[in-house]
């Protein structure tokens, strides 16, 4: 995703998405049934099958998928914040960015927009605070190609 598509995005589950992936998650495809679910391993968790009893036998309806691969008509997708559109997801984006950033802000402009700022990269112009967030985030952690 170049930046400006990150610029152009809409809030909603494409974004979170987008976030979940450049925090470095895994994405499962796990077939139950007739239905596909798609959950997550965030980094330093084990295998989402693992969390079963009989895990060694589960094992087998998992398969690791790219993001790119994640269709909502297809699939039920199950574990990802809305950080684009609740303020309380959106505040972990900001902490956890803000935490490798040396300045970091986020301001509602005289004009009734949000603007948010990691070191550097910015973005202003957002109709709400969570998605001023997570663009600039988006941005700032490598979400776009340079």
């Amino acid at each position: 995703m170049n930046e400006q598509q990150i610029r152009d995005m809409k809030p909603g589950p494409t974004m979170d998405l987008a976030l979940a992936e450049a925090f470095g998650w895994i994405a499962w495809e796990e077939t139950r049934g007739q239905y596909k679910y798609v959950t997550f391993q965030r980094p330093g968790e084990d295998e989402p099958y693992k969390r079963s009893q009989n895990w060694q036998k589960d094992m087998d309806r998992y398969r690791q998928i790219p993001f790119s691969e994640i269709d909502r008509m297809k699939h039920v997708v199950c574990g990802v914040p809305e950080y684009s559109t609740d303020i309380s997801a959106a505040w972990e984006v900001y902490e956890k960015v803000d935490l490798e950033c040396e300045h970091s802000n986020l301001r509602h402009g005289k004009m009734g927009a949000w603007s948010c700022t990691f070191d550097n990269i910015w973005f202003d112009g957002a109709h709400t605070a969570p998605e001023a967030i997570c663009k600039a985030a988006l941005l700032a952690i490598g979400g776009a190609e340079q």
